[in-house]
């Protein structure tokens, strides 16, 4: 009868109990550590952060614009007094122009005429020549601010054009300054900090200090509006917090802007949940720990007992009984098991007995089945030993006598002589057919010489051609009942060959490997479906002579594909130790190389 289960001892309330305490602790353990960390303040943080540093970066850049206007106004002042734009004065030009494109760090100083037309020869210094040098009045005294320009090289310029009057003639002096990476690695210097700079122009990316800067800016979009906010950036070849300032005025025709690549307040969050994520990990393995040992102590120490103890039951010690205290489902699975364990004991001790039943029933099976066998080949023996040492004695001197009385009756009349002398042949006919009774019911040979001996012996009597091949010479001799059983199947089976399948050639293999004679029979004849004969009166006989002695019989055959017979018997049979081997076969064992005897066809007459 099932007993009721009790809340209490429930392994179910104490495994729910201990994942709810687990739970818990883990959910305190994470709430006090992120109570402490909020995204909205790091994001605040670090956009005010930005704000600063951009408004340092727009200074700078407003700076350098304000430099280079203050002083390309004086350079042009200076060359005007000096009348340096005279045709004569050209190289003095140039070289004044050199000297101020050095002590002002200009990447780009030229002369060109009012026009923005270079004069001849060109006067200019520096490694940064304009594209369109006759869009160069657009930006002559433009509010005294500079623009950014291209240059031929396709980078950008931040340039001025300073007009000047010279004998009646209008000048411009150009200079400006590269917007490129130097100039991004200048600002990221000037704010302090190791965000990365990125200069913008004309829709792309021309000044960075990433290793390896996008080709287009940043952009949440794919829109050329670039944001003036911190905003995440996830791109192919971007992943960042970033933010922009407009640079020059909207109507400028190259607009330009300085971007800011932040560090991202995410990968600090995570930083600081990761390491909160350790802590918390550790506490909990703690925590865990702890609850380990007690359920070790309350509910896995029980179940290992169990477990050890159907181990035991598995390795074969069926008296370990299953024990367990209380009144827990652990105890009702060990009651249960017990109960499994005395029936499962009690099946086991009855299929034993009955399994001994059956092998001593098989075993007298198979004694009896070999004792037929042996008996009817002693019975063959004993017949032909009777038929050779009687009758065929007895026939032997009546052909004696016979001749004795053809002899004696010279002087009779020719008839009587010639009836004696046909007498004479007759039982000469007689005598042989009787030796061949004798041959074929117990040859004599086997019993002397052996299996091999006698198996070649047979074949040379046959019209077929037979090839036998063995692995030793001699061959080992093997239990008189064994080699009987083996030498009266191939018998059985060269017959079958013989009459039914037609054959042309048959092989026959006689080999001993380990405890077993293994025969093989295998003509190249008509073939048959085993399965369609396998009541046959020959292959029957084949079967049980084989299984008399333990062994088994293998049969291969299909239509016009030939046959194989493969019986294997054992080289002991079950009487004990003196029904193995003789003495003295080890060396004929060990002997590698193969002998061969082939039958040849029956001479006529």
């Amino acid at each position: 009868m099932r007993r009721p289960l009790r809340l209490r001892s429930s392994i179910l309330v104490k495994s729910v109990a201990a994942v709810v305490l687990a739970l818990l602790l883990s959910t305190i353990v994470t709430a006090l550590t992120f109570s402490r960390l909020t995204r909205s303040a790091l994001a605040e943080r670090s956009e005010q952060l930005g704000r600063g540093q951009m408004s340092i970066m727009q200074e700078a850049y407003g700076a350098r614009d304000r430099h280079l206007v203050s002083n390309l106004r004086n350079l042009t002042q200076i060359l005007v007094t000096q009348n340096m734009f005279s045709e004569g004065n050209r190289a003095s030009l140039i070289a004044e122009l050199g000297r101020a494109a050095a002590n002002l760090e200009l990447d780009m100083l030229s002369v060109v005429d009012g026009k923005g037309r270079l004069l001849s020869p060109p006067v200019a210094v520096g490694g940064v020549t304009l594209a369109d040098a006759e869009g160069l009045p657009r930006i002559v005294n433009d509010g005294l601010r500079s623009r950014l320009v291209r240059a031929a090289e396709g980078s950008f310029v931040q340039a001025m054009a300073v007009s000047a009057m010279s004998n009646n003639q209008e000048y411009l002096v150009v200079g400006g300054f590269s917007f490129d990476d130097e100039f991004a690695f200048a600002l990221r210097k000037q704010i302090g900090s190791h965000d990365d700079v990125l200069l913008v122009a004309s829709g792309r990316v021309v000044g960075s200090t990433l290793p390896l800067p996008p080709a287009r800016p940043p952009s949440p979009t794919d829109s050329d509006d670039l944001p003036t906010s911190p905003v995440k950036v996830d791109r192919a070849d971007f992943q960042g917090l970033v933010s922009y300032v407009t640079l020059g005025r909207t109507a400028d025709p190259e607009r330009a802007a300085i971007g800011l690549v932040l560090t991202d307040p995410d990968s600090l969050l995570e930083g600081s949940l990761a390491r909160a994520r350790l802590v918390a990990t550790l506490v909990l393995v703690l925590v865990t720990l702890v609850l380990g040992v007690l359920l070790y102590r309350h509910l896995i120490r029980p179940l290992m007992r169990l477990a050890g103890t159907a181990r035991r039951i598995a390795g074969g010690d069926l008296d370990a009984s299953f024990e367990a205290s209380g009144q827990d489902e652990i105890a009702m699975l060990a009651s249960s098991l017990e109960q499994m364990r005395v029936e499962l004991h009690t099946k086991l001790e009855l299929i034993a007995r009955q399994a001994d039943d059956l092998q001593r029933q098989a075993s007298d099976l198979q004694e009896s089945s070999q004792r037929i066998v042996t008996a009817e080949d002693n019975e063959r023996h004993r017949l032909a030993r009777d038929l050779h040492d009687g009758i065929q004695q007895e026939l032997v001197v009546l052909r004696m006598r016979i001749g004795m009385a053809a002899d004696a009756g010279e002087r009779a009349p020719a008839e009587t002589v010639r009836e004696f002398e046909q007498l004479g042949a007759d039982l000469d006919a007689a005598i042989e057919r009787l030796r061949e009774v004798t041959r074929n019911l117990y040859p004599s040979i086997l019993l002397d010489r052996g299996l091999a001996v006698a198996t070649r012996s047979y074949i040379r009597r046959l019209p077929l051609n037979v090839r036998l091949t063995y692995a030793s010479e001699p061959f080992p001799r093997l239990h008189p009942a064994i080699e009987s059983g083996a030498y009266f199947l191939v018998c059985e089976a060269l017959t079958n060959a013989f009459k039914h399948a037609q054959s042309s050639e048959i092989g026959i293999a006689l080999r001993v490997e380990g405890d077993l004679l293994t025969v093989d029979v295998q003509d190249d004849g008509r073939g048959f479906r085993p399965e369609e004969v396998r009541g046959s009166g020959g292959l029957l006989h084949m079967h049980d002579r084989v299984r008399s002695f333990g062994g088994d019989l293998e049969i291969v055959s299909a239509p016009g594909e030939g046959t194989v017979i493969r019986a294997r018997f054992p080289t002991c049979l079950p009487d004990g130790a003196d029904a193995c081997l003789p003495e003295g076969n080890e060396a004929a064992l060990s002997q590698p190389a193969a002998r061969e005897r082939t039958g040849l066809p029956r001479p006529a007459g």
